[in-house]
């Protein structure tokens, strides 16, 4: 698979395989264990307080193809994956020294782009995907804990 390849831009790699590691990672991280047994009052109400921005914020992502909406609190532990990962992988790539010297290869050859502009097209296209009205309306009724592939680029992006 090229999205994985050692050869690609730094940009391309942060933003694919450094978001998948950091949306991975943040699984470790048990928002509700932790809170219940660890965190202070006030914990508890910043964390409420920013869920339900959340909750609030994927349940109105306008899908189009459909009349129905996301589950922002079934899909709320994704949710907030999908904004670590790329958080982090963000963080990660804009730490790492510039350089204008690396070829981009036949998926990106022609473009004029900076290596920010580079890191969120490679972020979106891991989630591209052909979608129509019985395919997305399924996907909703079958994965509620998982938004729609266009609300996993939506989503994260709004919130940055």
């Amino acid at each position: 698979d090229l999205r994985w390849s050692s050869s690609l831009p730094l940009p391309v790699l942060t933003a694919t395989m450094g978001r998948v590691l950091a949306h991975e990672l943040a699984h470790g991280f048990k928002f509700n264990i932790f809170f219940k047994h660890e965190a202070t009052s006030d914990d508890m109400t910043t964390y409420n307080d920013r869920a339900a921005c959340f909750i609030d914020q994927y349940e109105n992502i306008d899908l189009k193809l459909t009349n129905h909406n996301i589950d922002g609190k079934a899909s709320l532990v994704e949710n907030l994956c999908d904004f670590i990962g790329v958080t982090l992988a963000l963080k990660t790539f804009s730490r790492q020294p510039t350089t204008s010297s690396y070829v981009l290869d036949e998926f990106y050859r022609g473009l004029s782009l900076s290596q920010t502009q580079l890191f969120f097209v490679s972020f979106a296209q891991t989630w591209c995907t052909a979608h129509d009205k019985q395919i997305l309306e399924d996907h909703l009724a079958r994965y509620p804990t998982h938004s729609p592939f266009m609300a996993r680029v939506i989503g994260p992006i709004q919130n940055s």
